[in-house]
């Protein structure tokens, strides 16, 4: 599926490994929401088509460090006959996760997600945008100042979040809910090299 090239192109470009590692994701920063903390993370990279083989659907592909790598295009990347050596092709990743203190809150724990994915329409170059979200409420089960985190227990599993703002701190209680939303994002996109 084309979700599958996504993955592919993801790991070319190391996007996977942005989600495993939490030094990446910069300090948290208000939100507009009171009592809430936000951290976002943007990441933008391009590779240069290098050679195509059109009955295989590979890709050579040369990144912006100059290592190059062929990625696989399946049957259901439409338009791919559009691409051609030269071609850059655009990788766009963002992710953020808001989190909000929901003082005095008796709602259920609970975790829903959603997923959105659209690719581009026949005879335009090829593309694709694909998107999840999760939304997570748990309660506040320890707040460790010293260390400054809190832990959070949600319906399947608990998890201590760092905090790196202090003022946070004299708001929140063991007993309080927590609301998080995670939000992932990737665009990958085609674009001509220009005469």
């Amino acid at each position: 599926m084309l979700k599958r090239t996504i993955v592919t192109l993801s790991t070319l470009f190391s996007f996977t490994a942005l989600a495993a590692d939490p030094a990446t994701i910069p300090n948290q920063v208000s939100s507009d929401k009171p009592r809430g903390v936000e951290s976002v993370n943007a990441i933008e990279a391009q590779a240069k088509v290098v050679s195509i083989d059109k009955k295989k659907r590979t890709l050579k592909l040369k990144s912006e460090d100059g290592s190059e790598h062929t990625v696989t295009a399946g049957e259901e990347v439409q338009n791919f006959d559009k691409i051609k050596k030269g071609d850059t092709i655009r990788v766009s990743y963002l992710e953020s996760l808001v989190w909000e203190l929901k003082k005095g809150s008796k709602e259920p724990i609970t975790v829903t997600t959603s997923s959105d994915f659209s690719r581009a329409a026949p005879g335009q170059k090829p593309g694709a945008v694909a998107t999840e979200k999760v939304v997570a409420r748990g309660v506040v089960t320890k707040v460790d100042t010293a260390k400054q985190s809190i832990t959070v227990k949600g319906p399947e599993n608990t998890l201590t979040l760092p905090i790196r703002r202090a003022d946070i701190f004299k708001d929140i209680k063991v007993g309080d809910q927590i609301e998080a939303t995670y939000s992932e994002a990737m665009a990958i996109s085609v674009e001509s090299v220009k005469k």
